[in-house]
């Protein structure tokens, strides 16, 4: 823990965050269709999709002939935390039928023990060391 204090004045850390949004780029190639099968085969069904994710500021399509480009931008403020939250909390839910019950396998249970313990404590790094390092940080930085 001393090591990693000491070594915090040199993480790549970044007090001034770029301005530019999370996006993701989607191409799908239907091989010598026209542009106009394309949007209705594909692309058009794939942004309805995209449109049901929560934190989709803008869709972008392009069509041609055979191919097909979707550009998704995300709002930059999309709450991550939560998706970290439910993203660990839903396998620690699933790995507690290994847990449960009379009969303690060789494999699951130490399986399903480490990987909740791991969890647990990851989330408990997450949610109170970072923040306070990334305050450490910022203070040694200015």
């Amino acid at each position: 823990m001393l090591a990693g204090l000491a070594h915090m004045p040199f993480l790549p850390v970044k007090l001034a965050p770029s301005q530019t949004l999370p996006e993701m780029s989607v191409n799908c190639n239907l091989s010598s269709n026209a542009a106009r099968m394309v949007e209705m085969g594909a692309a058009s069904n794939l942004e309805a999709m995209f449109a049901r994710i929560k934190g989709v500021e803008s869709i972008r399509s392009t069509s041609g002939i055979g191919w097909g480009h979707i550009n998704i931008r995300f709002n930059k403020h999309t709450d991550k935390i939560s998706q970290i939250f439910l993203t660990v909390i839903s396998t620690v839910l699933g790995f507690i039928p290994f847990m449960a019950g009379q009969y303690k396998e060789a494999f699951w249970f130490p399986l399903a023990a480490g990987t909740i313990g791991g969890l647990v404590v990851s989330l408990f790094g997450t949610f109170c060391f970072l923040p306070l390092f990334i305050g450490v940080a910022k203070r040694v930085k200015s």
